[in-house]
């Protein structure tokens, strides 16, 4: 769609100007169809940039290519296809996208986040120094193949070279290095097990998550100072209202009778 949607703006390019004493007033309609102000609002914050200002040529582009998606809509209709299965039901999807985005548009704006509620948060989870790790892993499907490889690693054998030759992670292509992480970015097998090693250590044991089994080393780990309230606050209000709409959701969800249904195959 959205592949369409630029050739139309393409094509808009080559017609000829609407520069009618109606669309320098900003009102045009097509085939009686008006074209409201809110329509043509929403075209541009599909196109343009947010903050750039749009010269009156890019206008005229606009205007034009809102004229061709009608025309074509009304020849969609004409024809009937809105009323054809596959399409009647990508619209409708298309009306539960947009409904929903506005639905948590509206809630965002009603979230308010006090200091408080930020204070709070960040004393519970930011307010102390923190701990990173680069590691390296080797990740296969079983706990056999883990164990024999750590054999092979315990009689001396390369880390990187049993990454690339047996991880299934694309990583292993790297040596299995997965670079500078703070532990809860990891599921929680896999940083329990860090928080365990010293600096050049292999894992004692392979260590199992809903990925497979890992093989994990520890090349090095360092402390961070906590970043101050100031510096946190723009993250703690994202944080907090994200959870507000997470928790909208999770409302509703109690509330609805949700029935499930077979993906199409």
């Amino acid at each position: 769609m959205k592949k369409l949607m630029s050739a139309l703006a393409l094509c808009a390019l080559a017609l000829p100007s609407l520069a009618t004493e109606e669309a320098k007033a900003n009102s045009i309609s097509v085939n009686g169809k008006p074209v409201s102000q809110y329509m043509l609002r929403y075209l541009m914050s599909q196109r343009v940039q947010p903050g750039k200002p749009l010269s009156e040529e890019g206008k005229q582009r606009l205007l034009n290519e809102m004229v061709n998606m009608i025309l074509l809509s009304q020849e969609a209709s004409t024809k009937k296809l809105d009323q054809e299965k596959e399409h009647a039901e990508a619209l409708e999807m298309e009306r539960i996208s947009y409904l929903a985005n506005a639905a948590l548009q509206a809630k965002l704006k009603e979230a308010k986040v006090e200091e408080p509620a930020m204070q709070a948060l960040y004393k519970e989870k930011f307010s102390s120094p923190s701990k990173e790790f680069h590691a390296s892993h080797i990740l296969v499907k079983t706990e056999k193949e883990a164990t024999d490889i750590l054999a092979d690693l315990n009689k001396g054998g390369n880390f990187a070279e049993l990454a690339k030759k047996h991880s299934l992670d694309p990583t292993g292509q790297k040596g299995g290095d997965l670079d500078w992480f703070s532990a809860d970015r990891m599921v929680k097998p896999f940083g329990d097990a860090l928080g365990a090693m010293k600096k050049g250590e292999l894992s004692a044991k392979p260590v199992q998550t809903q990925f497979g089994w890992h093989l994990i080393k520890l090349e090095d780990s360092r402390d961070l100072p906590a970043r101050t309230f100031d510096e946190m606050k723009p993250e703690l209000m994202a944080l907090l209202r994200q959870k507000a709409v997470q928790d909208y959701i999770l409302e509703l969800r109690k509330k609805a009778e949700i029935k499930s249904i077979n993906l199409p195959q």
